[in-house]
């Protein structure tokens, strides 16, 4: 049975300093109005980029831990509960697999990573929308302002977006939820048997999200220590609230699985340890920016030793920094081999622990009076971190935009090569470049999607359509090539929250690749001189002949030369040309260099003139057709000499 603890604090504070450390300068109703207004921005802006950029197919890590390991079992009734703190590589992933069943049960049992995002989304707006309470309640108008400001931006810039369009990578949210909390109760609560409760109970919670979990209880007690240091408790009462999440954070430290298979990612040396630190700890910005952005709280941290005064603002975000400090080191110490910049996955929680860093930039403008020069120093400094997280969020977005872009296309594949092996082409995942499929394992994810189980709860996007999968009502499909019979098209049934997700993507979703559309036929341009390398990262399956079952999403390398403007100046036009004469063409792009230097028969070719490019292709029905490349204005192709077979008319669904 747990003891009381003690409230009684080892040094009586003067009325005004206590009455200062607890101040309000906002009221709870202003504090609300503000916490909605950027909990929805925040929620508009991830809703947007899952609708634009996400799938609905799960990723990776999920056909083994969701599909096979959690759904599969559920549906059969055998699924053992103490699954739920079994390991997941080095995670204890509890909560995510609680959330994915909840999901999962309230989607009618069908599984859909795109519902799983917009759910993860709301997790993300909550800490938002609570941490904006805070700001707003706890600080002056002005600073709350910027920190809000601040906040926003790191939830809806996408230099995140690894976790952001997936659906099984919500632990990080989770976790960054529960810090929040834990650090505001150590922070501001009174020591108290309900206190005591709280914090174990959260930091319980906090070590089944991910592996850096333990970091939270540990920072809740640098929070705690902090306070009996600047006599705000009693080192009695400090003790009986951090010895037990002391003892929760080592006993889940000794837990931590540690794979062979991931001791390759792991720094190899105190060098490579160094430098990986470097990194992380600069992150927004490069590596120089390390003692610029933790200088506010050296200098912070220096005072608060010397005249232990701080309230307890200045200890929540204390906290936030040794949770920032640790995490950053963490992730340099078990994926720094070879590390030149951050992982988008581990975005957010240096994004969530950068807050600390923009607070005590701007404490620096409350220090006393210390002198003109110094104060412009300190103002200096602290203008200085703020444009350096500022300018860094942005920067890093920019970065990230193309890979997200890539990633997109990427996804588009993975589902044609899925619903291809569902309506029977066994050579659909076979041979497949990295990322064409959604798992490492091609003859695994093959086994798992031959299982009659998993079929029954696939995705809308790529769920059979020969009745299996909770369809009414079957209509025979449109003429496709003789040797390749198609089943009759029964369109499956969208459960409750994959059905208002398939809304709101019709709905809000723009286009993004360029779209093939019927356009008039072209003129062959003796001038333009093209060929092809691939389509969707394969050569042709026979003379010149390309075969494809679905075309909802072509990728295209090859070359056009023109003996004119230089090919990096001009757009490019892919083309698709029917034996009937009908065309279909998109606009791209700027053309994407592949090599140095490129060749067409008898002929090099300066870097510029190669490109490999991606197109939505959903519009253009089966057939064969040619495939031409070319200028877009003026209307100019080039016959690449090759041909394409579509085998099945796409549909729209194998977009979602």
């Amino acid at each position: 049975m747990t003891a009381p603890v003690s409230t009684a604090p080892a040094v009586e504070r003067p009325a005004a300093t206590a009455a200062a450390a607890d101040a309000r300068h906002a009221s709870a109703r202003r504090a609300v109005v503000v916490a909605v207004v950027c909990a929805l921005m925040v929620l508009a802006a991830r809703a947007w980029l899952v609708l634009t950029f996400g799938s609905s197919l799960p990723f990776w890590d999920q056909w083994a831990a969701e599909g096979m390991g959690t759904f599969k079992p559920l549906l059969e009734g055998r699924y053992d509960w103490h699954q739920l703190f079994s390991a997941h590589n080095e995670h204890r992933i509890g909560l995510t697999r609680l959330w994915a069943i909840a999901l999962f049960l309230l989607n009618d049992a069908q599984w859909d990573a795109r519902v799983q995002c917009l759910a993860n989304a709301l997790i993300v707006c909550t800490s938002v929308g609570l941490f904006a309470a805070y700001l707003v309640r706890r600080l002056p108008a002005g600073r709350a302002a910027m920190l809000c400001g601040l906040l926003v931006l790191t939830a809806v810039l996408p230099f995140s977006w690894e976790n952001t369009i997936a659906g099984f990578q919500n632990g990080f949210y989770f976790l960054i939820l529960l810090t929040f909390a834990l650090l505001w109760i150590a922070a501001h609560r009174p020591p108290s048997p309900g206190t005591l409760l709280l914090l174990v109970v959260l930091s319980l919670a906090s070590v089944f999200t991910i592996a850096t979990g333990i970091f939270a209880p540990l920072s809740c007690c640098a929070v705690l220590v902090s306070r009996a240091f600047a006599g705000r408790v009693s080192w009695r009462a400090t003790a009986l609230l951090v010895v037990p999440l002391l003892v929760i954070a080592l006993a889940a430290a000794t837990q931590i699985p540690h794979p062979a298979y991931h001791e390759s990612l792991r720094t190899q040396d105190l060098f490579e340890l160094v430098r990986a630190v470097a990194v992380t700890t600069s992150w927004p910005f490069v590596a120089p920016a390390t003692l610029a952005l933790s200088l506010p709280f050296a200098l912070f941290f220096w005072r608060f030793c010397s005249k232990r005064e701080a309230d307890s603002v200045d200890l929540f975000f204390s906290g936030l920094y040794v949770w920032w400090a640790l995490t950053a080191f963490a992730t340099a110490y078990s994926r720094g081999h070879d590390m030149l910049g951050v992982p988008s996955r581990y975005t957010d929680l240096l994004a969530f622990g950068c807050m600390a860093l923009g607070y005590f930039a701007l404490r620096l403008l409350d220090a006393p009076n210390e002198g003109a020069a110094q104060r412009r120093r300190q103002r200096a400094l602290a203008a200085s971190v703020a444009l350096l997280l500022c300018g860094g969020f942005v920067a890093q977005s920019v970065v990230h935009v193309p890979l997200l872009l890539d990633r997109h296309f990427l996804t588009r594949i993975e589902a044609v090569n899925v619903r291809a092996f569902i309506d029977g082409d066994a050579t659909a995942l076979s041979a497949k470049p990295a990322f064409y499929i959604p798992y490492p394992d091609a003859a695994a994810l093959g086994a798992a999607l031959s299982d009659t189980t998993l079929r029954r709860f696939l995705p809308v996007s790529v769920a059979p359509r020969d009745g299996t999968n909770a369809a009414t009502h079957c209509a025979p499909p449109g003429p496709v090539a003789a040797q390749h019979p198609a089943p009759e098209v029964c369109p499956p049934t969208a459960g409750r929250l994959s059905a208002l997700s398939v809304a709101l993507w019709q709905r809000f979703a723009p286009g993004v690749l360029p779209r093939l559309e019927p356009q008039a036929r072209p003129d062959l341009q003796t001038g333009l001189r093209c060929t092809l390398h691939t389509l969707n990262a394969t050569g042709p399956q026979g003379d010149k002949m390309f075969v494809v079952t679905y075309a909802a999403t072509l990728r295209v390398a090859g070359i056009v030369v023109h003996t004119g403007t230089p090919a990096e100046r001009r757009p490019l036009q892919i083309g698709l040309l029917s034996e009937s004469g009908q065309f279909y063409a998109a606009t791209t792009w700027r053309p994407r260099a592949r090599d140095p230097v490129v060749h067409l028969p008898g002929q090099a070719v300066s870097r510029g003139a190669s490109f490999d490019l991606g197109v939505d292709a959903s519009a253009v029905p089966h057939g064969r057709y040619r495939i031409m490349l070319g200028d877009a204005d003026p209307a100019e192709s080039c016959d690449s000499g090759y041909r394409l077979d579509i085998l099945r008319d796409s549909d729209a669904m194998l977009m979602y």
